[in-house]
């Protein structure tokens, strides 16, 4: 079993960026988070991401992202990223089957 006190060392260290659309699952996502990490940047959307990531890219560590979202999916999103940054740890959800 993991020890949560090492886990919680570990993820106090670092910085994510979360990009979700969904306000609510937002929040909730992004509460946790707060809890867990050194800081964590938050965007609405693919196209906010990217811009984020951008201007703060020196700090974030990983991100964490939806897939389906306005103005730029979580997937584009992570193209264009890694065009820049191909090491970066990425970990994509969704709420969809398909």
């Amino acid at each position: 079993m993991v020890d949560m006190v090492k886990l919680k060392e570990c993820a106090s260290k670092l910085t994510v960026l979360y990009a979700e659309d969904e306000i609510e699952v937002q929040q909730e996502i992004r509460s946790i988070f707060e809890l867990l990490f050194k800081r964590v940047i938050v965007a609405n959307n693919g196209l906010e991401g990217l811009e984020l990531f951008g201007k703060n890219k020196d700090e974030i560590d990983f991100i964490v992202s939806d897939i389906r979202m306005p103005k730029m999916d979580g997937l584009e999103m992570v193209e264009h990223i890694r065009k820049d940054d191909s090491e970066i740890p990425i970990v994509m959800l969704t709420a969809f089957s398909e």
